[in-house]
C-alpha cells in the first residue's frame, strides 16, 4: 500500500494508455513504488501492472522478489486477463 511519502503518480500509466488504449487508468489503483517502478492494481482482475516512468513495464517474480522487464504487450495481457 502506498505510504504518505509515495504520492500517487498516474503519468506512467497514462502514458502507457496512450500506446495501449485497452488500458484505462480509471480502472487502476496506485499501490506504491518499488524503486522507480510504479505499481498499479486493476480493480477487476486484482492483477498488477508495473510501469517505469520511461515506459518500460515489468513483471514481478515472487520466487526471487525481482522485477523483470517484459514487453508492454505482455504486461497488458497479464493485467487484463
Amino acid at each position: 500500500m502506498a505510504t504518505a511519502q509515495e504520492k500517487a503518480n498516474w503519468k506512467p500509466l497514462e502514458d502507457l494508455a496512450v500506446r495501449r488504449p485497452q488500458i484505462r487508468p480509471c480502472e487502476f489503483m496506485f499501490m506504491g513504488l518499488s524503486g522507480e517502478i510504479h505499481l498499479y492494481k486493476h480493480v477487476a482482475t486484482r492483477r498488477y501492472i508495473n510501469v517505469h516512468p520511461n515506459g518500460d513495464t515489468f513483471g514481478f517474480d515472487p520466487e526471487t522478489g525481482d522485477y523483470n522487464r517484459v514487453s508492454n504487450l505482455t504486461a497488458v495481457a497479464h493485467v487484463l486477463t
